[in-house]
């Protein structure tokens, strides 16, 4: 069972959850344009960055939470300029080259076809793995680890379903031949290392998360201390729009097939149940999401072995039909 309920953005490691948007802005010569006032605008939940090209043209909008995006560029003596359909991802340092035209202000050239949003600022390498993508592939046990599997260089992933409290293992990942705990996994930009054997702990479900990014190689010190890999993930929260889910999935012995060695097929009721629920508080201010997943699982184990007879348990063995028992020390 996991219950979540996300009020709050942690401020511990921003840097690792969230996007830059980058640029220049230049004339149709080519020449830059400084002094042009910029408007960051998060569509999903009403966020606005202002700031201003410097001398070279070149803009910086850094710690911007992860959604769907417009800029508005705008000087005296230059047609307005409004670039939509930006879609920021973890991690990522999209870059937004900008060319105005001129004209009068109250021109205004839009442009609504998704942006190439190219990244020449950091060198690391990984993949994006999205929210549909969470929610709409198949996963057994609904551990958003296993979507790993999805990413080049990966080769094994070890992915429990249930939490347990004694002993445990949790998700493993072999990422370009490092080891399975060496491994770096962080939740909303703080460390989700078990220490007992430096495997990641449980996730949340699918549904509570916006989107993970495992990074493979070439990644900032900013990450830590790992090796290997760093499975990086940031919950979801509430936007201007009311959104929610409920689902169920099930496992049942009727839907399986017998093992060729078993008597029977073995006994299993597996069911994964939930809801999930956004919106806004106070709209473009402040806004909640929260998710509820249980687990029930009841199952049957077979085991099988062959105990030592009487006399075997008191050094009297048998000779099997055909052969006869020697001493392998002296024969």
């Amino acid at each position: 069972m996991s219950l979540c309920c996300f009020l709050l953005a942690t401020t511990l490691r921003a840097q690792v959850t969230t996007g830059t948007i980058v640029g220049t802005v230049r004339d149709s010569s080519g020449a830059a344009i400084d002094g042009v006032t910029l408007t960051v605008l998060n569509e999903a939940t009403g966020l606005i960055r202002s700031l201003v090209s410097d001398s070279s043209g070149d803009f910086l909008a850094p710690l911007l939470p992860i959604g769907p995006y417009s800029v508005t560029a705008e000087k005296p003596g230059f047609s307005r300029y409004v670039q939509r359909g930006i879609t920021l991802q973890l991690n990522q340092n999209a870059r937004l080259d900008i060319t105005l035209n001129v004209g009068s202000v109250q021109e205004s050239v839009t442009v609504q076809a998704s942006a190439p949003l190219v990244d020449t600022r950091g060198s690391s390498l990984g993949e994006v793995v999205d929210q549909r993508t969470l929610t709409e592939l198949p996963l057994n046990g609904r551990n958003p680890i296993q979507l790993a599997a999805y990413t080049a260089g990966v080769s094994t992933i070890s992915a429990p379903t249930i939490l347990t409290w004694t002993g445990r293992t949790g998700g493993q990942l072999t990422v370009h031949g490092s080891r399975g705990n060496e491994n770096g996994y962080l939740l909303d930009g703080a460390h989700f290392t078990g220490m007992y054997q430096s495997t990641g702990m449980n996730y949340p479900a699918p549904d509570a998360l916006q989107e993970f990014k495992l990074i493979t190689n070439s990644y900032s010190a900013e990450y830590g201390r790992m090796v290997g890999s760093v499975f990086n993930a940031v919950t979801r929260s509430g936007t201007n729009e009311l959104h929610g889910a409920a689902w169920e999935f099930l496992r049942n012995d009727a839907l399986n097939a017998r093992n060729f060695f078993a008597p029977s097929v073995p006994f299993l009721r597996q069911n994964q149940f939930g809801a999930m629920a956004g919106g806004p508080i106070k709209r473009d201010r402040l806004f909640l999401y929260g998710m509820y997943q249980g687990t029930r699982i009841r199952e049957q184990r077979l085991l099988t072995g062959f105990p030592a007879t009487r006399e075997e348990r008191q050094g009297f063995f048998r000779e099997p039909a055909g052969r006869v028992l020697r001493n392998p020390e002296t024969n």
